[in-house]
Formats: C-alpha cells, structure tokens, sequence
C-alpha cells in the first residue's frame, strides 16, 4: 500500500527541485499532467517500488553463488573504506570561510593524532553519517571530489587535505584497504561482513527484478477485463474517425 502522506512527500522533494510553484506547474504542462494525474504516476510508481522490495530477500541468496559474485565483483580493483569529519557550509560567503576554517582544524587534530571519534564529535555533521563511518567507496561516495579524496588514500590510517563541496567541507580517512588476492577464487571467510552484506543485497535486488517480472506478466495475463460496448443514443455519440476524416 501507497499512502497520501507517502506520495505527497515524494512530490514535495520533487517540488523543491524548482525554484517556485509557478517553475513547478509549468514543469507539469509541459509534461502532459495535471498535478491530480502526476499524483496517481508518482504513487503507480512508488507502489511498484515496494512491490519489488518484497522479492527482494538477501537470505534467498545461496553462499555458493554469493562467492561466485563476490570474487568477480572484486577481481582485479582494490577496495577502500573510509570514515569523514564532515562540515556543512551555509550559505554566504561567511558561512563557508567558517565551515572551511572549522574542517582545517579537525584535519589539523586528526594529523597530530587525536582520536577520529573525538574530532567527529566536535566538529562534523551527521548528514552523511552519524558516526562518520562512509562505507566502502565502491558501492557509494557522496561527491566527485570525495571518491578523488578517497583514490589519493593508500593505507589505513591515511587522512586527506580539506576537502571542498557545495554542501560543505569533509577531511576523510581511510580506514580500511581490501584487495583480493590472486590466484584462485576466495572463500567467504576471506571478506569483511559489511562488504558481503551489501554483495547479497545486490543480488537479492538483481533477483527481485526478476522474479517481479514474473509476478507482472503473470497478473496481466490472468486480469479479467471486461471490454463493454459504447452505450447508445447519448448526447456525445462519438464514433471512430475514418481515415482521413474526422470523428463524429
């Protein structure tokens, strides 16, 4: 099930892409909605979603075959998990020389070998992460500049300059360094549980599109549609157009 609440939050952040309502309903009719039929796409849409979700199962995912995927989604790349300090800049010039000021001087602790959670705690944000920890960058990197930040990191321990954004500044650290091994394929037992979660969660997702392909071919073919003829003698009698010509 959709609920209003749900959709009415899903056309609120679409909304907020524009810069007013005027933007807004002119982004509509250029389109071919109304705000009512764009509604009744939006919750089409998000219904779907979680419709998929419920095939979406990790523990469906055999160990077998999730060693398979992950040594191939490995093969051959080296693998960095990284934690951030991040500041968020408000808006105006003060604001950001503040914000860049302020994630100078948790880089500048965090060099002279203060602890990551004490600096967190005084000077990041939790926008990203409530304890700073990013994940590892090959599934997920907020910005351009942070997965640059990130390449440029080559051992545990290893901390970034200050780094710019248009929400803010982050100084990042590189926590952890995977690299497979090579030669023959790696067990299980071999890969950190964080990456191997996110693995099955990938392929129950993979699997999910699959097996909702199914379920929707297969609802619409057992649908009962009953087509009924056109009523008659009503006083907007519309017939099909001949070709070339037009409807009556």
């Amino acid at each position: 099930e959709v609920s209003d609440d749900e959709v009415q939050e899903a056309l609120d952040e679409q909304k907020s892409e524009y810069t007013s309502e005027l933007a807004w309903t002119r982004a509509l009719i250029n389109s071919g909605y109304t705000e009512d039929a764009y509604k009744m796409s939006v919750k089409s849409t998000l219904l779907k979603a979680k419709i998929k979700e419920t095939f979406a199962d990790p523990s469906t995912v055999s160990d077998a075959d999730l060693q398979s995927y992950a040594n191939n989604k490995v093969r051959g790349v080296t693998i960095k998990r990284s934690s951030a300090i991040f500041v968020e800049a408000p808006k105006g010039q003060g604001g950001r020389l503040e914000a860049q000021a302020n994630a100078q001087k948790a880089h500048d602790e965090l060099v002279a070998g203060a602890k990551f959670a004490d600096v967190f705690s005084r000077y990041s944000d939790t926008t990203y992460a409530q304890d700073g920890d990013m994940g590892y960058d090959m599934f997920w990197v907020p910005t351009m500049s942070y997965r640059s930040a990130v390449n440029a990191l080559h051992e545990e321990g290893d901390i970034s300059d200050v780094v710019e954004s248009d929400e803010g500044y982050f100084v990042v650290v590189c926590t952890e360094v995977f690299t497979r091994n090579e030669g023959k394929d790696m067990k299980l037992s071999k890969f950190p549980k964080d990456m191997l979660d996110k693995f099955r969660e990938e392929m129950a997702a993979n699997m999910s599109n699959e097996e909702y392909n199914e379920f929707y071919t297969k609802a619409v073919s057992e649908a009962q549609v009953a087509i009924e003829p056109m009523p008659q003698d009503l006083p907007y009698n519309v017939e099909p157009a001949d070709e070339g010509g037009e409807a009556g």
